[in-house]
């Protein structure tokens, strides 16, 4: 189920807060509390937080199949030196994209044929 983007932000906290009581490592559930705000990442290095916040956004692009989708703080990647990756970044996204997968196969199985 893709849910609408105002609730991606209320499931990011909800995980956060899930796994501070399985007792995860704070760094680990800041970066996932904080994934879909960028501003919070005040820090000039790749963290864990501005890794979680990159992949959030890309593994969104490929679950709609959409990498234009993909919206990127720009002055948090400038900040960390990772504007020069995002190319490489969204390719690799793309090719993921492009390639069949056991999914689709298995939604093709279950349509029905008139």
């Amino acid at each position: 189920m893709i849910r609408p983007p105002e609730e991606h932000e209320q499931l990011f906290e909800i995980g956060a807060y899930l796994l501070g009581l399985w007792g995860l490592p704070y760094p680990v559930i800041q970066a996932v509390a904080s994934a879909r705000t960028p501003e919070r990442h005040a820090g000039p290095a790749l963290d864990v937080g501005v890794a979680v916040y990159i992949a959030a956004e890309f593994s969104e692009a490929a679950v709609t199949r959409n990498v234009a989708s993909v919206t990127l703080d720009e002055a948090l990647l400038d900040r960390t030196g990772l504007t020069g990756s995002v190319p490489q970044l969204i390719a690799k996204v793309q090719t993921i994209i492009d390639r069949p997968n056991d999914y689709d196969d298995a939604a093709d199985a279950q349509t029905p044929v008139d």
